[in-house]
């Protein structure tokens, strides 16, 4: 199958983001371009950052979309800030009309 290291590499980044591992160091032949592709396509780049940001240094060094995948991931926790803003205030307003929520 074409891709299948880039895939499953993936599934291990994924895996490794919801169990707070470190990933396994990547077979040196990977494609973080078609990494990083199917990582925008599918909307997990920053969950994907979330585990590469754990991988030694030198290995960061050979990923040619590193900036990208940390502004995404940045944008991410600042997106997330300001929903959690704007929920504390519609709970705020809600309570303040006596609306049952």
């Amino acid at each position: 199958m074409k891709y299948e290291l880039e895939q499953n590499y993936i599934i291990k980044l994924l895996k490794c983001a919801i169990t707070n591992t470190t990933p396994s160091t990547p077979n040196e032949s990977l494609d973080w371009d078609v990494v990083f592709n199917y990582a925008k396509i599918h909307r997990i780049v920053p969950v994907l950052y979330f585990s590469i940001q754990k991988l030694p240094k030198d290995i960061k060094s050979n990923i040619s979309n590193l900036e990208q995948y940390e502004f995404a991931y940045k944008s991410n926790l600042v997106d997330d800030a300001n929903r959690e803003n704007e929920i504390a205030i519609i709970k705020n307003l809600l309570a303040s009309n006596d609306v049952d929520y």
